[in-house]
């Protein structure tokens, strides 16, 4: 029988090591083509490398076996699986299916914990930077002059270090409802200047100028979310910026919810009617706000304080 991730007896986790001979070996094997000047052998050999693994990932026993090294947290230590990563993650975007595969592996049902303590929580974690709600927050800043920004749920501090790269003289303060998160944010961070703290949202009490909310907002029970939001708007100076999944749902259906819809898939979640609830308190908080849809499957609410 042939083990789980392997075929014809390559181990595509040492592949990496041939990677070096491959742009002789296509000249070999008669893959002399024109090409432009920029694009070097080595890019041919990505371009190959990422699509053998693309290949790879349709079969179900190849996914099994990288889930399985992801749980083990082996992937991100080996060149070959970084690249491994790096084709799985648009396949698991492409492939929601994918994502109960994964949560059928594992020991219980706690899916963010054990996602977040995965490779796959370290594959979220380097490719968000290029995250649309990361430009659009970053392009806010920049516009409207923030000077402190709080991120709730800030996980692993990706957003909070990439702000502070841009030396815009923000102050920066992220905050989790988990210890072991913030641990570990305070680990991979050290030379930073941002403040990680373990905290729940509901106990700050500083003032920001920013305040962000990316995609914890799915994880949030109604009551607590709505008694969050009201707060988080009293301490906003000029911008809030809360982004929730759509988890499948129409963004039109969405806009009309009036309380928030539990959606069960591989990670149960809330799609959260911020519409609904940012009316609530317009006048009396005074704020103007705007509901948009953002990215493939996210709804993204912009509640203002500016004059």
């Amino acid at each position: 029988m042939r083990q789980a991730g392997r075929r014809r007896g390559v181990d595509p986790f040492q592949i990496g090591r041939r990677v070096s001979e491959m742009p002789r070996l296509l000249e070999e094997a008669g893959h002399r083509r024109e090409r432009c000047p920029e694009q070097t052998p080595m890019m041919i050999v990505s371009q190959v490398l990422n699509a053998y693994v693309r290949f790879r990932l349709r079969s179900a026993r190849y996914r099994e076996a990288v889930y399985h090294q992801a749980l083990r947290r082996e992937l991100r230590v080996s060149k070959m699986g970084i690249v491994v990563l790096r084709n799985l993650g648009p396949a698991m975007a492409q492939n929601p299916a994918y994502h109960s595969e994964f949560k059928n592996l594992l020991p219980d049902d706690n899916y963010q914990k054990h996602f977040w303590e995965s490779d796959l929580g370290y594959l979220w974690y380097c490719a968000r930077s290029n995250d649309t709600y990361f430009r659009f927050a970053i392009e806010e800043i920049r516009k409207h002059k923030i000077r402190s920004l709080l991120d709730v749920g800030c996980g692993w501090g990706r957003f909070c270090c990439e702000v502070e790269k841009l030396q815009l003289g923000v102050r920066i303060k992220g905050i989790d409802i988990s210890r072991n998160i913030i641990n570990e944010a305070r680990a991979r961070n050290i030379r930073t200047e941002v403040q990680f703290e373990w905290l729940d949202a509901r106990q700050e009490n500083g003032r920001f100028d920013m305040i962000t909310l990316i995609g914890s907002a799915d994880y949030i029970s109604p009551e607590v979310f709505t008694d969050l939001l009201f707060h988080l708007i009293r301490l906003t100076n000029k911008e809030l910026i809360i982004v929730n999944s759509l988890r499948g749902l129409m963004f039109e259906t969405v806009l009309e919810l009036e309380e928030a819809k539990e959606v069960k898939r591989y990670d149960d979640g809330f799609v959260q009617p911020l519409g609904f609830l940012a009316k609530q308190w317009q006048e009396t908080l005074s704020y103007a706000f705007e509901i948009k849809k953002c990215g493939i499957d996210s709804q993204m609410a912009v509640i203002s304080k500016r004059t």
